[in-house]
């Protein structure tokens, strides 16, 4: 029971900026994996906190639980998203890497976060704070499972980098998991056939996300499995929203 919450703890910390206690170890940080998920519904839940703290106004609710879910985990999913995005404007492997390390923001990364954050608000706009937080918690879960998805079944792009420890201790038994958790929170939430039809987004998009980071980079990167995380995130919620 202590290394689970060890390793809950140490997903809180890699996926938020809450500031947890707790030792962190090669271990604790391997057997966090499987908790993220579980964190995802967490940001899920205090978004649509937020979105219902809001609920003065539609558009007031949709944009407070964007910001929320942006400030909660630092905006890191975001950077990864712009990131990858700018890289797009380069012709070789070598100049996107290089691209995806600059920490400048681009056209294509500004184009790429408003897109996604308009996307965001767009989704829950008219939503119920119910529905809202339904649909939040069920992106939230989904989308985290993305990357484990991504480290599980593809190699890492560079020989060093955060990423790299992270693709080595992510397994298919981890990643199949925390799928499996994914899709059950997300049929106890939003109901079996809406839960179908956001699985089945997810895997889309993260299968695209795969063949694109494999052919253009020759595996991930950290910006990757970053920009998985917010793709998938906003895909399910066009996906509850549509489907409602």
């Amino acid at each position: 029971m202590r290394e689970a919450l060890l390793g809950l703890l140490s997903a809180v910390r890699f996926l938020t900026v809450l500031p947890v206690p707790g030792p962190e170890t090669d271990l604790t940080r391997r057997r966090s994996y499987v908790w993220f998920p579980v964190v995802g519904l967490g940001l899920g839940v205090v978004s649509g906190g937020a979105f219902a703290l809001g609920h003065l106004a539609a558009p007031v609710s949709a944009v407070a639980a964007v910001v929320a879910l942006a400030a909660l985990t630092g905006a890191l999913h975001l950077d990864g998203l712009a990131d990858c995005a700018d890289s797009l404007g380069a012709h070789d492997r070598e100049k996107r890497l290089a691209v995806m390390r600059d920490s400048r923001l681009g056209t294509f990364g500004a184009v790429a976060l408003v897109g996604v954050l308009l996307a965001k608000a767009a989704a829950l706009w008219q939503a119920a704070p119910a529905d809202a937080l339904r649909w939040l918690v069920t992106a939230g879960a989904l989308s985290r499972s993305a990357p484990l998805v991504l480290a599980a079944s593809s190699a890492y792009a560079r020989r060093e980098g955060i990423g790299v420890t992270f693709v080595a201790g992510v397994g298919p038994a981890v990643a199949t998991l925390a799928a499996l958790v994914s899709t059950i929170v997300a049929a106890l939430t939003v109901g079996p056939a809406s839960a179908l039809a956001a699985t089945g987004v997810a895997v889309v998009v993260v299968a695209v996300i795969r063949w694109w980071a494999n052919a253009r980079l020759g595996g991930l990167t950290g910006d990757v499995m970053g920009a998985s995380v917010e793709l998938t995130e906003v895909s399910v919620l066009c996906v509850c929203a549509l489907w409602r």
